[in-house]
């Protein structure tokens, strides 16, 4: 029988078994049915039955766990009730120590009133609801421990006034001691009592005479009061002690007492444990089978309850049948049915009393083989319980205690004798290598010797290699670094001298598209001073041709008028005089004069503007010298453009002088009465001067938007100078720093090359000594070896002789021994074969009568299996031939079963062609293939592993 797993809470409905389904049989319904409505009723009403048989049976389901739940809910409470009366018992037990306690020791007692302050006072039963499993288990275990200390300190409290008494007791022994404590104890009094004397004496210094005198006198009272004294306590303490004597005794052998009852109580727990641990096996048993029982009884009770509706069906359905035939047809059929159905109830009945009567004898069944199982159980324990608590007497009385203790001594003796044998060789062992040890160390320092004299010579020999090998690596270095430099410069120099060329043959080509420029800057200033002059001479034409036409008092006037001064501005700055003012002074003079004063004004002019432009080119140079780039570049913009706002400026006097002169001309013209002829050329000139005018205006604006596009092309050369500049510092500064970073390369590169020489040489060095001290140790290892083989040779040589002469005392003694071994020995097998051959017979016996019953069981529960399962096939076929019409029917709907259990349980379309051989389930060969496939490697009815060469055809015939 499978064991169920024992675990689960008390508070859990028990599960049936889950290898157990439910197998629920449910009889077909025939339903005569005219329409899809008529249909659709039948089927409701159908379903309301099977819903209605459900409500009732989840009915009985709930009543029983409510009874089951209110049997839990007792259980509880009693469990309750038992933990409150073991707390508050408990808590007893820890004021009861806690009181005796203060008794013996103030210190503990007022520790264990710190600890019980420290606990929170809650209740016991909420306290164990509020803390898990793990946290209840160490709460627990603090407590037990707790009121183990208070029980250690009672104990110890306890030893301490029992060492108290047993000193007390040993003091009072001794006839001195008691003596001495008394007086020691009248000494203290008398010293207390001297002190008080002393302070009154500092009070009254008057009365020391006469207090003198009393003291003497009381002195010699106390003295003859303190013998007396020492007597009594003396009895006293003598009585006393006695009667702690006697009463520590009794308790001494109550305590022995108590110790061998607890040892009798150890004894029947453990015997009570071993019970109870079969009792809880038994229990788990019990339980399992219980489980079981409910289940087939629930499956049963369902069953009955299908069985009672069906027959309810049946009852009506035959009292419509009834009511239909009375109707319908003579009361001969209606007979025949009421026979056939009351002829189906006592089957029915008959059947229900068979299988109550086989439960019966099962349950008796059962119950006696519970009852066998018990007492065997009881037995195995109460021989369990022997087997634990032998007494040492009977085990001493047994032959085979005796053989082995004779066996013990025997071999005791033995070891004695070996091990002295064993420290002898031990010894010579030592002495023999402790010689060996001598020898070698011996040898170890010649060699030492020997190699240092070759490591110094060794040493001298590198020292002076080194020294030329470095003269030599210098010296290669050198040459290496020489050409090296050599090689590397010159591809460097060429690139140089190519870059300079090229920005030398740039800066040329540069340099003359500059001069080039100013070049054309010159031209064009000639042309404006060209232009310039022009203007001037046609305004001093246009003068010399207007005044002459002047009257003579009008001249007269403007000389007999002063020469006004400048007029000033709003500024407050003086200004020259107008051109027209001096042309009317040069029209009082000669026509030569007003040409040689014109010709100087015009001097003087261009003087100040030369120095003008002299000044301004200083400052350009100076502010040029002392600003940047960016700066330079602003300042010849700035300069360009006062420039040219001086020359519109200049241009615009020059056509204000000519409008003037023309107004004048004009009003001269009007007032003096002119020729109308010598006005139309006059005006005939003056527009051609316009037009000159207007042309000059047209040249200077082109030659000023050249002069700007020359200038923005000069500012843009020379910051492609600068750059070019920069650019040449750049490249000449990084080049240097690729020369040096070349340079350092290749000076570490061949100082690594140098060491890397120098390290292969010293490890060739190093190899060759290594190989010349190898071959040295190899000699000496060869001679130390020599000396080893030697030394074991004898040794061997000795230890045979040894062995030898051991073996031939050995067997001597052996052969002695087992004589007198061998006739005990026999005596005690033949006993021990007699005992074993007896137990054995009991048990082949008993093993015999049991498996014959066990046998008989088996093929009683077999047969009655077959039967069953041979009545259910008879009644299902009956049930089937009743439920059908004809017999063909029945046997298509067996042929329908056969072809499903041929069918693949997996696919349920294919034919089984396929056996697992690990679980001897049949499937169809493609779903294993699928399966294997997919990974999917587990049976589908069992859940066991197969793989490749796990499942083969069949062919089923």
């Amino acid at each position: 029988m499978a064991k169920r797993p024992a675990g689960g809470s008390s508070m859990a409905v028990p599960s049936p078994p889950s290898k157990r389904p439910l197998h629920v049989q449910i009889d077909p319904m025939k339903l005569s049915v005219a329409s899809i409505e008529e249909l659709d009723i039948n089927v409701l009403q159908f379903q309301n039955r099977k819903l209605a048989d459900k409500l009732q049976f989840h009915r009985k389901q709930q009543d029983e766990s409510c009874k089951r739940i209110d049997q839990l809910e007792q259980r509880q409470s009693r469990d309750d009730a038992v933990l409150c009366i073991i707390n508050r018992y408990w808590n007893m037990l820890d004021d009861n120590v806690g009181i005796l306690l203060k008794r013996f020791d103030a210190q503990t007692a007022d520790e264990a009133e710190q600890e019980k302050q420290m606990k929170s006072v809650t209740s016991f039963i909420a306290q164990l609801g509020e803390w898990d499993q793990q946290e209840m288990e160490d709460k627990l275990y603090q407590r037990v421990e707790l009121s183990k200390r208070y029980i250690g300190k009672l104990l110890q409290a306890y030893d301490r006034l029992v060492q108290h008494h047993t000193k007390v007791w040993d003091v009072l022994k001794d006839e001195k001691c008691p003596e001495s404590l008394v007086k020691k104890y009248i000494e203290s009094e008398k010293e207390k009592e001297d002190d008080e004397k002393k302070e009154n004496e500092k009070e009254e210094e008057s009365e020391k005479e006469k207090e003198k005198d009393e003291e003497d006198d009381k002195t010699k009272e106390k003295k003859t009061d303190d013998e007396d004294k020492v007597k009594v306590i003396k009895e006293y303490i003598a009585e006393e002690m006695i009667r702690l004597r006697k009463e520590n005794v009794r308790l001494h052998e109550l305590t022995t007492e108590l110790h061998q009852r607890h040892h009798e109580t150890e004894s029947r727990q453990s015997a009570l444990i071993d019970k109870m641990s079969a009792a809880e096996a038994e229990a788990a048993e019990l339980k399992q089978k219980n489980d079981e029982l409910e289940y087939d009884l629930n499956a049963a009770s369902e069953q009955i309850f299908k069985l009672e509706r069906c027959l309810e069906d049946s009852a009506r359905k035959i009292q419509a049948l009834q009511e239909g035939f009375t109707k319908v047809e003579p009361t001969v059929v209606v007979d025949n049915v009421n026979q056939n159905v009351a002829k189906q109830k006592e089957e029915d009945q008959k059947e229900l009393e068979e299988a109550r009567e086989l439960s019966n004898t099962r349950l008796l069944e059962l119950e006696s083989l519970q009852l066998s199982y018990e007492n065997v159980v009881k037995e195995r324990e109460n021989l369990k319980a022997q087997l634990a608590d032998i007494p040492e007497e009977i085990i001493k009385e047994t032959t085979e205690y005796k053989t082995l203790h004779s066996q013990y001594s025997v071999l005791y003796n033995e070891s004695l004798q070996i091990m002295t044998k064993l420290e002898d060789s031990v010894r010579r062992t030592h002495m023999q290598y402790n010689q060996h040890q001598r020898q070698i160390e011996q040898m170890e320092s010649e060699e030492l010797q020997y190699q240092k004299k070759m490591r110094t010579e060794m040493m001298n020999l590198e020292e002076q290699v080194c020294i030329v090998r470095k003269d030599n690596e210098l010296l290669k270095q050198q040459n290496e670094q020489i050409s090296a430099s050599t090689e590397q410069l010159g591809p460097i120099n060429r690139e140089m001298r190519q870059l300079i060329s090229q920005l030398r043959t740039h800066s040329d080509q540069q340099k003359t598209e500059i001069a080039r420029y100013k070049k054309k800057v010159r031209e064009l200033q000639y042309r404006i001073e060209e232009i310039q002059q022009n203007a001037q001479e046609a305004s001093n034409i246009i003068s010399e041709e207007i005044m002459p036409m002047k009257t003579e008092p009008e001249i007269i006037e403007q000389q007999s008028s002063p020469p006004e001064p400048g007029e000033t501005r709003d500024d407050g700055e003086v200004e020259e005089p107008d051109d027209d003012e001096k042309d009317s002074k040069s029209s009082i003079t000669p026509e030569r004069v007003s040409l040689s004063n014109d010709s100087e004004s015009d001097l003087k002019s261009q003087l100040k503007a030369a120095l003008d432009s002299n000044k301004e080119l200083k400052l350009l140079l100076d502010t040029f010298k002392a600003a940047s780039k960016e700066n330079r570049d602003k300042a010849t913009l700035m300069a360009g453009e006062k420039r040219a706002k001086q020359e519109v400026e200049e241009l615009k006097m020059i056509i204000k002088k000519l409008e003037k002169e023309n107004h004048s001309s004009r009003s001269n013209h009007s007032d003096s009465n002119i020729d109308h002829e010598q006005l139309a050329n006059k005006n005939r000139k003056i527009a051609h001067m316009e037009k000159q005018i207007a042309n000059l205006k047209s040249d200077l604006q082109a030659k000023e938007e050249q002069e700007n596009a020359l200038l923005s092309e000069m500012d843009v050369t020379g910051e492609a100078l600068d750059e070019t500049r920069d650019q040449n510092y750049r490249l000449l500064t990084e080049l240097k720093e690729k020369d040096d970073a070349n340079i350092n390369l290749m000076s570490e590169r061949l100082k690594a090359q140098q060491t890397v020489r120098l390290l292969k040489e010293e490890k060739k060095q190093l190899a060759e000594e290594i190989q010349i001290l190898a071959q040295q140790l190899d000699a000496q290892n060869e001679v130390v070896r020599s000396l080893e083989e030697k030394e074991r040779g004898l040794i061997a040589t000795l230890t045979c002789y040894e062995k030898e002469s051991n073996t031939k005392q050995m067997a001597l003694e052996n052969q002695k021994r087992k004589a007198v071994e061998c006739s005990q020995a026999a005596a005690d097998l033949k006993l021990q074969v007699e005992k074993y051959q007896t137990q054995l017979k009991e048990a082949q016996v008993a093993v015999a009568e049991k498996t014959t019953v066990l046998e008989r069981e088996m093929f009683k529960h077999k047969r009655l299996k077959e039967e069953v399962a041979s009545s259910r096939k008879k009644l299902e076929r009956a049930k089937k031939i009743e439920q059908a019409s004809s017999a063909d029917e029945v046997l298509m709907e067996e042929i329908k079963e056969y072809k499903e259990q041929l069918t693949c349980p997996s696919c349920k379309v294919k034919k089984k062609d396929a056996v697992l051989t690990k679980c001897f389930h049949v499937f169809c060969l493609d779903c294993l293939k699928v399966r294997y496939e997919t990974r999917q490697r587990k049976c589908p009815k069992c859940n066991a592993g197969f793989g490749a060469h796990d499942y083969h055809r069949l062919y089923l015939t």
